[in-house]
C-alpha cells in the first residue's frame, strides 16, 4: 500500500482538530467524570477512533494486564476474556488488546512476542522492542528493555535464551505453570523439572532449587504451581543432560537496563511519543521484525498512552472502506498527542484492534468478529481487581 498522501494527513489533522476542541464526534460516557468512554467518527477518512480516558488520580480503578485464556498457550477474545474475569468475580471497566503474538507454531500459539507479568510474574521475557510497564507504585513507563537472565547448575552457568517460548536450536528455556499443563517435548532434546518453587517467576528472583527429574528424547513434563521445568536442544541440551536428580538449580532474570518494581507489563512495537513529541517511529530498528509498509500504511490500529493525569486506551478501525480505514503510525502518532498523551505505544493491530467498553466490543474488528488474542490491558473496578 501506499503511504497516505498529503490530502489524508490533512484530514488527519482535521480529524485532530475534532479531538481537541470535541466537536462533531457521538460520544457515550460512564457513569461519573472518568473512566469515559467516547467514539470520534470523521468522514474526511473516513475513521472511527475509539477512546478510553481513565483518571489516574481515582484510586477505585486498577490497569493491570491479563492473559487470554489465563495460559500462555492459546488465545481467546477480548469480551471472552471479559467475561471470564467477570464469573471470577473481578469487575471490569474496560479493556484492549495488546501485544502481537504467536500464530503460526501450533505448539506455542498464543505467546506474547514482548515482555509480559501479572502481578509481578514474569509470564513472557521481553525482545528488541518497546513495553508498557505498570509499577507498584502506580506509575506507568514504556521502556524498550533487553532480558538477562543466567542458569546455574551445580557451579556450572549458562544464560536462559527465553521463557515459556519454543526453545530455539543451541538454547534453553524455562516453563512455568502459566505456560500451559505441561513443557514441549523436543526431538533429542533434555529436560529437568525442578522444585519446589515457593512463589512465582519474578523478575530480580534468584530462587534454588533441587533438580527433581530427568528427561532424555521427545518426553515433556507436567507443570505444576511449584515446580519449572527447563528445556534444551543442541549446545543447551548438552549443558542440562549433565544434571542429576538432586543437584542444586538457582536462576537469575532481570531487565536490561533495570526496572524495579513491575506489577503488570505488555509488549508493543514503535513508541509513538515520548515527552510529549512524536517519536520517530521511521527508525532503523526500533521495532525488529515489522516492514516499512507496515509503518507507512493504514490498518486498524490500538494504543495506549498517557500523560500525568490520565491514561488513554485507543482503538482505531480499519480496512473498512466508507467507514473507517485505518490509520498509518505517524498518523497514530499524532492522533496520541492531540489527545495529551505524552507517552504512547503502538500495540498489535490490524484483526487483533478490540476495545471493550460499556458491557460490549465498541469498535468494529476488520475480521468481521473479535479476534482470539493473547493478552490485554484491563481495567478493574475496585474492590475486584486483582
Amino acid at each position: 500500500m501506499k503511504p497516505p498522501s498529503a490530502k489524508n494527513q490533512k484530514g488527519v489533522s482535521q480529524l485532530i482538530s475534532f479531538v481537541l476542541c470535541c466537536a462533531m464526534w457521538t460520544a457515550a460516557h460512564f457513569a461519573g467524570a472518568k473512566p469515559t468512554y467516547r467514539v470520534v467518527h470523521d468522514e474526511k477518512g473516513p475513521w472511527a477512533v475509539h477512546i478510553v480516558e481513565i483518571d489516574r488520580a481515582d484510586a477505585s480503578y486498577q490497569l493491570a494486564a491479563a492473559l487470554g485464556g489465563e495460559t500462555v498457550y492459546g488465545r481467546e477474545p477480548l469480551d471472552a476474556t471479559v467475561q471470564r474475569l467477570t464469573q471470577q468475580g473481578r469487575s471490569v471497566a474496560a479493556a484492549l488488546n495488546a501485544d502481537f503474538f504467536e500464530r503460526r507454531n501450533r505448539p506455542f500459539d498464543g505467546d506474547p512476542d514482548g515482555l509480559c507479568v501479572i502481578n509481578g510474574e514474569l509470564v513472557s521475557e521481553p525482545m528488541e522492542r518497546a513495553a508498557f510497564l505498570i509499577l507498584k507504585d502506580g506509575s506507568f513507563r514504556i521502556a524498550q528493555a533487553r532480558f538477562s537472565a543466567s542458569l546455574h547448575l551445580d557451579g556450572r552457568s549458562r544464560r536462559i535464551d527465553g521463557v515459556n517460548e519454543a526453545c530455539g536450536e543451541n538454547g534453553v528455556v524455562l516453563y512455568t505453570s502459566r505456560f500451559d499443563d505441561s513443557s514441549r517435548p523436543y526431538a533429542s532434546g533434555v529436560q529437568l523439572l525442578a522444585g519446589p518453587l515457593g512463589e512465582p517467576l519474578q523478575l530480580g528472583d534468584s530462587p534454588a532449587l533441587k533438580v527433581e527429574a530427568v528427561l532424555t528424547g521427545t518426553g515433556a513434563f507436567a507443570l505444576t504451581d511449584g515446580s519449572i521445568a527447563l528445556a534444551g536442544r543442541g549446545e543447551g541440551a548438552a549443558f542440562l543432560k549433565q544434571a542429576a536428580v538432586g543437584d542444586s538449580i538457582r536462576w537469575e532474570c532481570a531487565l536490561n537496563p533495570p526496572v524495579e518494581g513491575v506489577a503488570h507489563a505488555v509488549g508493543g512495537a514503535f513508541v509513538l511519543a515520548k515527552e510529549g513529541r512524536s517519536a520517530d517511529v521511521l527508525q532503523e530498528g526500533s521495532a525488529p521484525g515489522f516492514s516499512d509498509s507496515f509503518v507507512k500504511a493504514r490498518h486498524p490500529r490500538s494504543a495506549v498512552g498517557y500523560n500525568a493525569e490520565t491514561v488513554f486506551l485507543v482503538a482505531v478501525d480499519g480496512r473498512q472502506p466508507g467507514y473507517s480505514v485505518g490509520m498509518s503510525l505517524p498518523e497514530l502518532a499524532e492522533l496520541m498527542i492531540s489527545l495529551g498523551a505524552s507517552e504512547a505505544l503502538n500495540l498489535d493491530g490490524g484483526g487483533s484492534t478490540t476495545l471493550w467498553a460499556e458491557g460490549k466490543v465498541q469498535n468494529r474488528p476488520s475480521d468481521g468478529f473479535p479476534r482470539p488474542i493473547a493478552n490485554s490491558l484491563v481495567l478493574y473496578r475496585a474492590p475486584s481487581s486483582p
